[in-house]
């Protein structure tokens, strides 16, 4: 079926054309969507995770892994890399 999706050029998903699994997927995946967006903007509005673990009710380790992948993704535009500390490659052998 997602052959058919390809070929057709649906970029947009209706779900009234998807089947029971595929819709069971994608409801899913939307629902994930929804938690990821919702605690992505509380660690970034700087709440603690046990917070949001209270606030969300999801666990501590899915809150934990956003939470650090919002942190990592600011701190990221604030880093330049460096290659002075970088190891050679080189074998002598």
């Amino acid at each position: 079926m997602r052959s058919i999706h390809t070929a057709l050029g649906a970029a947009t998903i209706t779900p009234e054309l998807l089947t029971y699994v595929e819709k069971l997927q994608y409801e899913g995946y939307l629902r994930r969507q929804e938690t990821d967006a919702s605690i992505m903007k509380l660690s970034a509005a700087g709440v603690p995770i046990k917070e949001i673990v209270r606030r969300t009710g999801h666990s501590r380790k899915l809150s934990g892994r956003l939470y650090g992948a919002s942190a990592v993704m600011s701190s990221a535009s604030a880093r330049v890399p460096s290659t002075s500390g970088c190891p050679s490659s080189t074998n002598s052998g």
